[in-house]
């Protein structure tokens, strides 16, 4: 025995037309949903790649800056070391300039004048002495300004000092040190400064 169908066709077709449709909707929202999943997968895969190239370039710049820092602690360290050279050479040099400077000095002494005080600032110098006479002032005076060690000797005081003898007197020289091109004085110096003590006598 045959089914007999009883709705219109027209119902029927409609009916598939419906389930057509719905499937077709389902298979666009499907569509739809895996391309705003794959477009935010791929998103995010940029943003993680964005954040590692800001990553790098991060510790990068902190690599620089912190190779800055050691160069500018270098430089510092540099200058520094420099100025303590410079001190050890000036001590270096003062040294020796000292030792020539008394030495000069002991050549250039009278047996009648005899030093008391030395200051010593920069390359001045000021001695307080007694002598016996004034006569052993004048010679110390022509010894210091022969002598290739000292210039622009000025006696600046000269009191009497009748408890060191009747003709005793208290004197102070001010005069400046100099270096000469032959820092020792050779034996024609020493002759030439016995001979004008000779003469002041």
């Amino acid at each position: 025995m045959h089914s007999i169908n009883l709705l219109p066709w027209r119902a029927v077709a409609r009916a598939e037309e419906k389930r057509r449709f719905f499937r077709h909707l389902l298979g666009v929202v499907g569509a739809a949903l895996a391309l705003v999943l794959v477009f935010r997968v791929g998103l995010m895969a940029r943003i993680d790649g964005q954040e590692d190239r800001l990553a790098v370039l991060e510790a990068e710049r902190a690599r620089l800056q912190a190779a800055l820092g050691a160069s500018s602690s270098l430089r510092d360290e540099r200058k520094r070391l420099l100025e303590r050279l410079e001190v050890i050479e000036s001590l270096q040099q003062d040294r020796p300039k000292t030792a020539l400077m008394l030495d000069a000095l002991a050549r250039v002494q009278v047996p009648g004048a005899h030093f008391q005080a030395l200051t010593y600032a920069g390359s001045h110098l000021t001695v307080k002495g007694i002598a016996e006479n004034n006569e052993d002032i004048s010679a110390l005076m022509r010894r210091l300004k022969a002598s290739p060690w000292f210039s622009a000797t000025t006696l600046r005081g000269l009191v009497e000092a009748p408890e060191f003898g009747p003709r005793a007197s208290r004197f102070e020289l001010s005069f400046d040190h100099l270096l000469p091109a032959h820092p020792w004085p050779g034996p024609e110096a020493g002759l030439a400064l016995q001979a004008s003590g000779q003469e002041g006598a």
